[in-house]
């Protein structure tokens, strides 16, 4: 039988907001809530930095494990691979001459789920 996590990744962008909500600010996180494990994702950061747009943006993605990996970020792109199912916590950081921004999501990684 096929891998369901692509089955259920539908599931569940069916029924949840397909894009990070949370907000701080006039800063926010975009990208999807519920991701497959081992697949590579795109997390934008969509709005302006107090003052004008961000410099600068430092990411920072804890796994469920509590490990933090960083990246520093001109674009306002993360791109990254989850490794390990559960839930990650994405943040961001925007530093400008006139001030910071922050904001923080919360994800899912689905395993794969296989059947002989």
């Amino acid at each position: 039988m096929p891998n369901r996590c692509a089955f259920l990744l539908m599931a569940a962008c069916f029924f949840l907001p397909s894009l990070l909500s949370a907000q701080n600010n006039t800063l926010t996180i975009s990208g999807p809530t519920v991701v497959c494990l081992n697949e590579c994702y795109n997390y934008q950061l969509v709005g302006q930095n107090p003052g004008g747009p961000p410099l600068n943006a430092s990411w920072s993605v804890t796994d469920p494990s509590g490990v933090t990996t960083t990246n520093t970020d001109a674009n306002g792109i993360l791109t990254f691979c989850f490794t390990m199912p559960g839930t990650y916590k994405i943040q961001v950081l925007t530093v400008s001459g006139n001030g910071s921004a922050t904001d923080m999501a919360m994800l899912t990684v689905l395993s794969a789920i296989t059947h002989h």
